[in-house]
């Protein structure tokens, strides 16, 4: 396993064929590193890590460090992403042993934990990887919501979209506080959070008073308010019904943590569908530091952290 050298920029470009051929075969509207900003910046070869034979990347990996927090405690953890093999070495072991590296490597850096999201579940489970945490989603149809809609009062809150990249360092600041405390979550700088809100088809939000929703991310979690910052449910509600008005779509999914699950309510009303899912996979590395983190009533990842 080696770290992919940003002074050998065919490597990196090999990288990004293979996660382009094997993540996005389709014809992409944006190159694949446009949706990953930060661990597939060319200035940042130091977070891909992958198998190397004759000059090409056989297999890879990003490994990000982190710090997962309640606010009470703090643990450096690992974020796992882009796991990509060429095709014609599929089913050959090379991501076992690629994952097994990765594995020693955080384990030399002193990260408590690696987290990753993949339907591949049974696969990475062989390789020490459980379902970690419990988060619900709410698909809402966009029918029901103007059946709700009709019935209401006249509203004084409205949510309208907004331009990223005329968020100020102040705004960004401020919608990070503005979101629900007593969850464990990965901690954020402001300059990251610029970064990801930079990724193409990823939709902001906001209404008079700062009230946020974050929507879509790329080609991952289109039409999923994934990351959201307010006091009230009805405050939520009232920015998906702004949200079927200035969109096309048809429905919509919006992903609370368990320590909001008396929210729902506000949802089941709307006629929305209710259902609850783990929040990522999970290698523990350091079982002590993790225990009470991994808590899963409180444990949630806003969808801009996942890669």
């Amino acid at each position: 396993m080696e770290y992919l050298s940003n002074k050998i920029q065919s490597l990196l470009d090999h990288r990004d064929e293979l996660l382009q051929s094997s993540l996005r075969p389709a014809s992409p509207m944006f190159p694949i590193a446009a949706e990953y900003p930060i661990v597939l910046a060319r200035d940042a070869s130091n977070l891909s890590l992958g198998l190397i034979e004759d000059q090409h990347v056989i297999a890879h990996a990003n490994l990000w460090p982190r710090v997962l927090t309640d606010q009470k405690q703090s643990v450096n953890v690992g974020l796992i992403g882009n796991v990509a093999t060429q095709s014609e070495r599929r089913g050959g072991g090379l991501m076992r042993q690629l994952l097994e590296d990765i594995t020693q490597e955080a384990t030399a850096k002193g990260l408590a934990a690696l987290f990753l999201w993949s339907d591949l579940s049974q696969f990475y489970q062989k390789m020490g990887f459980q379902s970690c945490g419990q988060e619900i989603r709410i698909t809402l149809q966009k029918s029901a919501a103007q059946r709700f809609q009709a019935l209401k009062p006249q509203r004084t809150r409205q949510f309208f979209p907004i331009s990223a990249d005329k968020l100020t360092a102040s705004d960004l600041r401020v919608m990070l506080n503005s979101r629900p405390s007593g969850i464990a979550t990965l901690l954020r700088s402001v300059e990251e959070f610029k970064q990801l809100l930079s990724i193409p088809m990823t939709n902001v939000l906001r209404d008079q008073t700062g009230h946020f929703v974050i929507m879509g991310k790329g080609y991952d979690m289109a039409g999923v308010i994934h990351e959201w910052g307010m006091e009230q449910p009805s405050t939520l509600v009232e920015a998906c019904l702004d949200i079927f008005t200035i969109t096309a779509l048809d429905a919509i999914t919006i992903l609370l943590p368990s320590t909001h699950e008396h929210w729902t309510s506000s949802f089941k009303t709307m006629g929305a569908e209710i259902s609850k899912h783990p929040v990522m996979l999970a290698k523990i590395l350091d079982a002590k530091k993790m225990k009470s983190l991994l808590d899963s009533k409180k444990l949630f990842i806003w969808g801009l952290d996942s890669i």
